[in-house]
């Protein structure tokens, strides 16, 4: 370095936003050559804001006049990065490939206790005068209330006036100099502490502590609590201050006076808000199957001979994968690495869990959105500490920060929940695992009873290691499968409600037998949609082109897009008359006509609206498992990943709705979620028995069930291939949203002359989509078939540039444009 030069140390950082790229700040004379990338860093940003940023490098800036205007980082807030070295380049190929900014994804990254967004306060002046005669009536009580507080928020201020937005009252004392309106950062996470209490230096020698035992010989609460905490002092223990008052019959107006001289202190003490978790009785077999061995093996020598070629392990249900992934996941943490195994959805975590729990203990760690944000801090420390070797989660323990993650497992690989499709991102926690797994040099696994096309296509090419695990391991036979005609059901009178006689004689049976048995509907509520039998009306939400859902329960209507919510008093809102009735069914109906058709049979629903509390998914499934339920009736949550010995019966009411969607993978989906829900019945020493209630009992998908995959897979092919939908080809769907339709219309054209020129052999659209209106905003789409080849990349190059010179030229800026990548 050149002498006389005066360097400055900046840090560049990625703000959980969704604008491009980094943001240079000024680091502190205390962080002078430090190198912080992965820390959070507070930055303000904007006029009246400020973030929890990730620090992607630090540098030296060589002049003065290259730091002009740069604002300075306010803090460093931890002592240790946060996120680790790979995460970062993670980041930048999922905004890459995704077509998003690295700050979205960052958003999705973290989990809500590490984000710090910042709020607006006010505070008063010292020249606040509230005998100025010129203020109005609000400002004045405006002006009293923050000269109490000294400090409000602006919903605080709004509230104290009585109003909904205070802005206008704020900016009249703004102008008259009487008060500051500034950021005050809010931070998400704190630790958790439990006030212990411990002797202090002085009074732990033996001597000092009989003198104070003797000066509290008229205080005996007092006496009684030293000696709880003396005796827990012998012990080395440090006792919580509630158990001390507790055993001491004493209140903490007894315990005042010792901390007051000096005899006992109050500490704080970080204790842990995850629950601890009882080990189960389940144990691991410790002999596999042939089949099990055989596919052991296969998987561990070609990992010997491609450790990073992955492998798909197409096992039928019910055949053991879990028993492999522990073997696989024992091998890697005696190698001292971390393994994670991600499942798509949380029902399928609780028995997973416990077996791997028997295995790896408190080794063993889950992640999903259950649990409370601070929790999953807690959660994303123990991974980072490497305290956790091997985690089960959902597709957004993808983020977590493991410091030697040695492989990856992914359970019911080909399930769209793995997909991430509420929010951006839009991204595929499976094929981010893929690429994450080739970045990071280590084996993947994915397993599956029925891969996707894509996943059984790469195979067979040779780009994924194929290994069979055929098999089912039990002891019964195989669970028949039936079709129930319910075009003889209905037309002869045979059925109860929605039951087929069929499935009603079968769950008599069942519960005869002291057997449990699963209901499929597609649907949650009482009832998909009501009519108005007198004028024909449907009730429709208000934001959304789809019809609101009857909740008996809780006699409301529900849009199942958008949340609204209004209550349902029977009388239709366009021609007055009390002639709503409801029509279909869901869930909540279902159990309903069961209880009266099987009277003392214990039923219970398990769908979105019976499952939302932290545990009641947990409570739902240990009370069917201890057998106190004997019916489930459930949506897709109960499809896959039950396992219960006495669980014999699976019926399904309407297989027709899984293929009425206009959606060219509706067959696949119906096939897999068939083969998967069959599955759960007769898995152990019991024969099982699968009904399925349909009004197109010759569709070749029931036909398909009972024979192997690869019969699907061919037939399915040949039309994919027919209309050049994956696995041929990629898919990138571009959704315009504006809230004028006119206004969308012609925009979604001046789009498509853009696009055109570059992406026109691969383009269609623009089109009206199946449900126009969501939340207020009418759409529209266009539908990109990408090549599986490098010429994607940059296709998809010229979609970003396209859409940049859009955006450049757009007169109204409240047009969003959607990129969604590989939907599903």
């Amino acid at each position: 370095m050149e002498q006389g030069i005066d360097r400055v140390w900046v840090a560049d950082v990625l703000l959980p936003l969704a604008v491009a790229g980094h943001f240079t700040y000024l680091l502190p004379s205390s962080c002078q050559g430090q190198q912080l990338s992965g820390h959070r860093v507070l930055v303000p940003f904007g006029r009246r804001q400020q973030y929890a940023g990730i620090v992607v490098g630090c540098r030296y800036l060589y002049s003065q006049a290259e730091a002009k205007g740069l604002k300075p980082v306010l803090e460093v807030l931890d002592p240790q990065p946060v996120m680790q070295d790979w995460q970062l380049p993670f980041i930048q190929w999922l905004a890459q490939y995704y077509l998003c900014t690295e700050g979205e994804v960052l958003r999705a990254a973290l989990p809500t206790g590490l984000k710090v967004d910042s709020q607006q306060v006010l505070s008063p002046t010292e020249t606040a005068d509230l005998e100025d005669p010129q203020l109005s009536d609000k400002a004045y009580l405006l002006l009293q209330a923050l000269l109490l507080a000294q400090q409000l928020s602006l919903e605080e201020a709004a509230e104290a006036l009585g109003l909904k937005r205070a802005q206008r009252y704020i900016a009249e004392l703004q102008a008259a100099g009487y008060v500051h309106q500034q950021a005050e950062a809010l931070h998400r996470y704190t630790e958790k502490t439990l006030p212990v209490l411990k002797l202090t230096p002085a009074y732990q020698a033996e001597e000092k502590l009989n003198e104070a035992f003797e000066s509290l010989g008229r205080a005996p609460k007092q006496e009684k609590i030293l000696l709880v905490v003396a005796e827990a002092h012998l012990r080395g223990q440090l006792p919580a201050r509630h158990w001390v008052l507790a055993q001491a019959g004493a209140s903490a107006a007894s315990l005042a006076p010792l901390v007051a001289k000096g005899i006992v202190t109050v500490e704080a003490l970080p204790v842990s808000r995850l629950r601890e978790v009882a080990h189960t009785a389940y144990r691991t077999p410790s002999a596999p199957t042939q089949a099990q061995a055989r596919a052991l093996h296969q998987i561990q020598h070609s990992w010997a001979q491609a450790p990073t070629k992955p492998i798909l392990l197409h096992g039928a249900t019910g055949s053991g994968k879990t028993y492999l992934y522990t073997r696989l996941a024992e091998d890697v943490v005696a190698q001292g690495r971390q393994v994670l195994l991600m499942l798509p959805e949380i029902a399928l975590t609780k028995q997973v869990v416990e077996r791997l729990r028997a295995s790896f203990g408190e080794l063993l760690g889950v992640y999903h959105s259950r649990y409370s944000p601070a929790e999953r801090v807690e959660i994303w420390n123990k991974v980072w500490q490497g305290e956790y070797r091997v985690v089960v989660g959902v597709r957004s323990s993808l983020w977590l920060p493991f410091p030697n993650l040695g492989m990856i497992l992914i359970d019911e690989a080909h399930d769209t929940s793995l997909k991430q499709q509420d929010s951006l991102p839009y991204f595929h926690a499976g094929d981010a695992a893929l690429y994450l797994a080739q970045q990071l040099q280590i084996p993947i696994l994915l397993g599956s009873a029925t891969p996707s096309l894509e996943h059984y296509r790469q195979a067979l090419a040779g780009r994924y290691q194929l290994v069979e695990l055929p098999e089912p391991v039990r002891t019964a036979p195989p669970p028949q499968l039936r079709c129930i005609d319910m075009r003889h059901e209905v037309g002869h009178h045979l059925s109860e409600g929605r039951l087929s006689s069929h499935a009603l004689h079968a769950l008599q049976q069942c519960l005869q037998r002291q057997e449990q048995s699963v209901v499929f509907v597609h649907r949650r509520g009482y009832a998909p949609y009501l009519v108005c039998t007198s004028c024909g009306t449907v009730p429709q939400c208000p934001r959304c082109d789809i019809s609101l859902s009857y909740h008996k329960r809780t006699q409301d209507l529900r849009c199942h897009y958008c949340g609204f919510t209004e209550s349902q008093t029977r009388v239709c809102g366009t021609c007055g008359q009390p002639e709503l009735r409801v029509q279909d069914y869901g869930t909540e109906r279902v159990a309903e006509q069961l209880a009266q058709l099987l009277p003392g049979a214990r039923i219970a629903r398990m769908d979105a609206d019976t499952t939302r509390g932290k545990n009641a998914l947990q409570e739902l499934l240990d009370r069917y498992e201890q057998h106190e339920l004997d019916i489930l009736v459930g949506t897709q949550m109960l499809t896959k990943g039950l396992d219960f010995p006495r669980l014999t019966l699976a019926v399904v009411l309407n297989a027709d709705a899984l293929l009425s969607y206009p959606d060219f993978r509706a067959e696949e989906r119906a096939y897999q979620l068939l083969r998967q829900f069959a599955g759960r019945s007769g898995r152990h020493h019991l024969p099982g028995q699968v009904l399925i209630q349909t009004y197109q009992p010759d569709h070749p998908i029931f036909g398909l069930l009972t024979q192997p995959y690869t019969a699907f897979y061919t037939r399915e092919l040949e039309a994919r291939r027919t209309f050049a939908y994956p696995p041929y080809t990629r898919l990138l769907v571009v959704e315009l949203q504006h809230s004028q339709p006119p206004y969308l219309q012609q925009e979604a054209q001046r789009l498509h002359q853009l696009l055109r020129p570059t992406l026109g052999p691969h383009l269609s659209g623009p089109a009206t989509p199946a449900v126009e209106r969501l939340r207020s905003r009418y759409r529209r789409q266009f539908m990109l078939r990408l090549p599986r080849t490098g010429q994607a990349a940059a296709l998809k190059d010229a979609l970003r540039q396209a859409i940049q010179a859009y955006y450049a030229a757009a007169p109204d800026k409240t047009l969003r444009i959607l990129l969604d990548v590989d939907p599903q």
